[in-house]
């Protein structure tokens, strides 16, 4: 493993894919957005030469990573080998899966349904459909065909660019529509409230010199100041419903009696 390449790939809430080194402190090397959805799971295949991510649109992207960030730091995306749609609704799980000389790629989807893929994308079948397929007979895959509820959802067609001009050639608009295809994903965050805050080590260290603790009140004295005040009711509470009563006096105690009378056994007093 070389020290001087990004080892690390991870992916966050906004969709962005982070490439790090962890040899020198944990040093970003690379950020790329995949997809216009989020990012929902990964997987690396080939010796992690190839990068597998799926978003929650249920498109799968397979990426060229074998040469990237090795060495330095880089402000582009990797080359991405392969897209296609798999599932109509946000992807749960790739399992990559090499048996008997093939590499297949295993998917979950939200839509209740697990799939099988060829790495170039080629649909070899649903578990639990009528006709089945053999994993060594290529010939008895479900491609060139597709999932149907792939097919009839709206959201797989292609974007097509509306006509600026009626002359305008099929070649023209081949063209454009590869030109608008290979341009970057843009990042747009999957937050639609505020931007997010990021704080680094150097603002912590700052308000840990601050000490703002020393300064105000802790929060146990704080909640208990900020904490609602019983209703009067206009009556007793409950712990004065209780009725107390006086206690009596208790009588003095004779005096014993004297130790001549107590030796009579007649009781005479002289």
């Amino acid at each position: 493993m070389k020290k001087d390449a990004a080892t690390l790939v991870a992916s966050g809430p906004q969709g962005l894919v982070h490439f790090w080194n962890i040899y020198t402190g944990g040093t970003l090397y690379a950020t790329f957005c995949p997809s216009r959805n989020g990012v929902t799971t990964m997987a690396s295949v080939t010796k992690d030469t190839k990068l597998i991510t799926a978003d929650s649109a249920g498109f799968i992207s397979i990426w060229d990573v074998g040469d990237y960030c090795m060495k330095t730091k880089t402000t582009q995306p990797p080359e991405r080998l392969f897209f296609w749609r798999a599932h109509v609704q946000s992807i749960t799980s790739l399992e990559p899966v090499d048996i008997w000389n093939c590499e297949i790629l295993m998917t979950t989807s939200l839509d209740c349904t697990v799939r099988l893929w060829t790495m170039e994308g080629h649909f070899v079948g649903t578990l639990g459909q009528p006709k089945i397929w053999d994993i060594t007979n290529p010939a008895s895959y479900q491609h060139p065909m597709a999932p149907y509820d792939v097919l009839v959802d709206p959201h797989t067609l292609p974007n097509i660019p509306k006509k600026v001009d009626k002359e305008r050639t099929t070649t023209d608009d081949t063209k454009a529509t590869d030109e608008l295809d290979a341009q970057p994903v843009p990042y747009v965050s999957s937050f639609q409230g505020k931007d997010s805050l990021v704080i680094d080590e150097h603002d912590i260290a700052e308000e840990l010199k601050k000490s703002p603790w020393r300064e105000g009140c802790g929060k146990r004295l704080r909640h208990e100041r900020l904490k609602k005040a019983p209703k009067d009711v206009g009556g007793p509470n409950a712990y004065q419903t209780l009725t107390c009563f006086e206690l009596e006096d208790t009588p003095p105690l004779p005096n014993p009696p004297s130790s001549s009378s107590i030796d009579d056994p007649f009781d005479i007093r002289i």
